[in-house]
Protein backbone atom coordinates (compact mmCIF):
# COMPACT_ATOMS: atom_id res chain seq x y z
CA UNK A 1 0.00 0.00 0.00
CA UNK A 2 1.47 3.51 -1.03
CA UNK A 3 1.24 5.63 2.52
CA UNK A 4 2.83 8.48 0.82
CA UNK A 5 -0.48 9.99 -0.11
CA UNK A 6 -3.56 7.91 1.52
CA UNK A 7 -6.08 6.60 -0.99
CA UNK A 8 -9.65 8.45 -0.25
CA UNK A 9 -7.63 11.49 1.63
CA UNK A 10 -6.69 14.87 0.57
CA UNK A 11 -3.71 14.88 3.21
CA UNK A 12 -0.24 13.68 2.67
CA UNK A 13 1.24 11.41 5.16
CA UNK A 14 4.73 13.18 6.81
CA UNK A 15 7.66 11.14 7.22
CA UNK A 16 10.20 11.56 10.26
CA UNK A 17 13.30 9.41 10.41
CA UNK A 18 13.25 5.76 11.88
CA UNK A 19 16.06 6.17 14.10
CA UNK A 20 18.57 8.65 12.74
CA UNK A 21 21.34 6.81 15.56
CA UNK A 22 20.94 3.64 14.35
CA UNK A 23 22.68 4.77 10.45
CA UNK A 24 25.86 4.79 10.10
CA UNK A 25 26.80 6.89 7.16
CA UNK A 26 30.03 6.80 4.73
CA UNK A 27 30.52 9.17 2.07
CA UNK A 28 32.81 7.12 -1.40
CA UNK A 29 33.36 9.35 -4.42
CA UNK A 30 30.22 9.75 -5.67
CA UNK A 31 27.45 7.77 -3.56
CA UNK A 32 26.64 7.65 -0.18
CA UNK A 33 26.45 4.28 1.84
CA UNK A 34 24.48 3.91 4.56
CA UNK A 35 24.47 0.91 7.46
CA UNK A 36 21.25 0.71 9.35
CA UNK A 37 22.21 -1.66 12.14
CA UNK A 38 18.75 -1.95 13.29
CA UNK A 39 18.76 -4.29 9.83
CA UNK A 40 21.96 -5.27 9.50
CA UNK A 41 21.17 -3.37 6.15
CA UNK A 42 23.34 -1.47 3.70
CA UNK A 43 22.32 0.96 1.35
CA UNK A 44 24.38 2.89 -1.33
CA UNK A 45 22.76 6.40 -2.43
CA UNK A 46 23.09 9.09 -4.49
CA UNK A 47 23.39 12.67 -3.66
CA UNK A 48 19.64 13.38 -4.30
CA UNK A 49 18.54 10.67 -2.21
CA UNK A 50 21.13 11.60 0.54
CA UNK A 51 20.11 15.70 0.21
CA UNK A 52 16.19 13.94 0.84
CA UNK A 53 16.90 12.12 3.81
CA UNK A 54 19.01 14.89 4.95
CA UNK A 55 16.01 17.31 5.09
CA UNK A 56 13.72 14.40 6.29
CA UNK A 57 15.82 13.83 9.51
CA UNK A 58 15.88 17.44 10.10
CA UNK A 59 12.20 17.82 10.22
CA UNK A 60 9.87 15.36 9.36
CA UNK A 61 8.37 16.38 6.15
CA UNK A 62 5.34 15.41 3.56
CA UNK A 63 6.27 14.14 -0.26
CA UNK A 64 5.30 18.05 -0.81
CA UNK A 65 7.68 19.66 1.97
CA UNK A 66 10.45 17.59 0.05
CA UNK A 67 9.48 19.48 -3.06
CA UNK A 68 9.07 22.73 -1.91
CA UNK A 69 12.70 22.69 0.40
CA UNK A 70 14.50 20.94 -3.08
CA UNK A 71 12.72 24.12 -5.21
CA UNK A 72 13.76 26.61 -2.46
CA UNK A 73 17.60 24.77 -2.95
CA UNK A 74 17.20 25.24 -6.76
CA UNK A 75 16.05 28.37 -6.89
CA UNK A 76 12.99 27.34 -9.35
CA UNK A 77 10.03 24.77 -10.29
CA UNK A 78 10.93 20.99 -10.44
CA UNK A 79 10.28 18.91 -13.81
CA UNK A 80 7.65 16.35 -13.68
CA UNK A 81 10.64 13.75 -14.36
CA UNK A 82 12.63 14.98 -11.02
CA UNK A 83 9.35 14.90 -8.83
CA UNK A 84 8.97 11.07 -10.03
CA UNK A 85 12.20 10.65 -8.91
CA UNK A 86 11.47 12.02 -5.61
CA UNK A 87 8.50 10.30 -5.32
CA UNK A 88 9.86 6.80 -6.27
CA UNK A 89 13.07 7.90 -3.70
CA UNK A 90 10.75 8.78 -0.78
CA UNK A 91 8.63 5.34 -1.70
CA UNK A 92 11.35 2.87 -1.32
CA UNK A 93 13.08 4.79 2.21
CA UNK A 94 9.37 3.81 3.36
CA UNK A 95 10.40 0.30 2.13
CA UNK A 96 12.80 0.04 3.00
CA UNK A 97 11.73 1.46 6.80
CA UNK A 98 14.18 4.05 6.76
CA UNK A 99 11.49 6.71 7.32
CA UNK A 100 7.93 6.00 8.80
CA UNK A 101 4.80 7.86 8.78
CA UNK A 102 4.78 10.19 12.32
Amino acid sequence: MNKILPQNSDQEVVFKIVNAASFCWQKRDDAFVVFDQRSGHTQVMNELAYEIMDMISEEPLSLSGVYSELEKSLEGPLPEELQNTIRETVEEFDKMGLIEPQ
